[in-house]
């Protein structure tokens, strides 16, 4: 009897140990310093990847996005026909 309580305890030990172990062995992926530094690096490579960006484009291309948002919201804002 003390013979098998000693293999079982030997067992549980073992079996402790080799579980530690497994857990032990993954190593988690570092994580960044800073992610907004990480995010404005990416955003000046995206930059410098397409070149600039002329002034007028701009200021026309944003007028037709507010008229767009200005003409869906007056839309949204009529009531509903019966």
């Amino acid at each position: 009897m003390l013979r098998r309580l000693l293999w079982l305890l030997l067992g549980a030990v073992a079996g402790f140990f080799l579980a530690r172990r497994q857990a032990g062995s993954g190593e988690a992926a570092p994580l960044a310093e800073d992610p907004a530094l990480e995010l404005r690096r990416k955003l000046e490579e995206a930059k410098a990847r397409e070149g600039p960006v002329e002034g007028g484009d701009v200021e026309e291309r944003r007028g037709q996005v507010h008229e767009r948002g200005r003409s869906a919201l007056d839309e949204m804002r009529r009531p509903p026909a019966p």
